[in-house]
């Protein structure tokens, strides 16, 4: 068995992609974390109305942490929130037309990041590496 650990190597990975996109979305002038872009591409992508259960859903985060999110995006305006016409007590997440601009440079950016994260990696090393993430994710199931 490795002596390492797949979560902690998942970690490190992670927080290198984050600090990584993090300073590129700042060189490219827009003002999100990469949990901000998640989110905007995930609403601009819906099509259907979105709530915010919907979006803790999606960034496999609570309740209290999105609240948080939301309220930093909004404060940004980058999101706003309306009435749900058929729930008064939910809020619809809708995009304002700054992150509908903003979702459109992300698209193009999130294309060179992979291009880039593909470097000198085969096709079929992707599929291997695929096939292993398949079966950590059947492992996560275990915990």
């Amino acid at each position: 068995m490795q002596n390492s650990s797949i979560m902690v190597e998942f970690n490190e990975v992670n927080m290198e992609i984050f600090k990584k996109v993090s300073a590129r979305y700042k060189e490219l002038g827009l003002d999100v974390t990469p949990v901000h872009s998640r989110i905007i591409m995930f609403l601009y992508d819906s099509d259907r109305l979105v709530c915010q259960k919907d979006i803790e859903r999606f960034v496999s985060c609570n309740k209290s942490t999105m609240s948080s999110i939301l309220n930093t995006m909004e404060k940004k305006d980058l999101i706003i929130r309306v009435d749900s016409s058929e729930d008064s007590r939910m809020k619809i997440i809708k995009l304002t037309d700054k992150s509908k601009k903003i979702a459109d440079v992300l698209r193009n950016d999130k294309e060179k990041i992979d291009e880039l994260l593909n470097l000198n990696i085969s096709e079929e090393e992707y599929a291997e590496f695929n096939r292993i993430l398949n079966k950590i994710r059947k492992n996560i199931e275990r915990i």
